[in-house]
C-alpha cells in the first residue's frame, strides 16, 4: 500500500540522487513490492535500467509506469 511503500521509494530517491544505483534500485524494488501499481517505483527503475544500458527492460517497466499513471486518472467530467 502506499503508505508503506512511499517512504522506501523516498529512500531509493535519495539513494539515486547519492548516487548509489545499487541500493536505489534495491529500495525501488521494495516499493513496487509493497505498491506494485507506484508509477513513482517503476519509473525510476525503468530509468534505472535505461542509463544501465537495458532499454529493453526500461520500456517494460516506463510502460508499466505509464499504464498505471492512466488507470489512476480520474474520467474526464461530463460536459453540459
Amino acid at each position: 500500500n502506499k503508505e508503506e511503500s512511499g517512504p522506501v521509494i523516498k529512500l531509493g530517491e535519495v539513494a539515486l540522487l547519492k548516487g548509489d544505483r545499487k541500493k536505489a534500485l534495491e529500495y525501488l524494488s521494495d516499493g513496487r513490492n509493497l505498491n506494485f501499481k507506484s508509477v513513482q517505483a517503476n519509473y525510476l527503475i525503468g530509468y534505472l535500467k535505461w542509463s544501465a544500458g537495458d532499454a529493453a527492460g526500461a520500456l517494460v517497466e516506463l510502460k508499466q509506469a505509464v499504464d498505471f499513471a492512466l488507470a489512476a486518472k480520474p474520467p474526464p467530467e461530463a460536459s453540459g
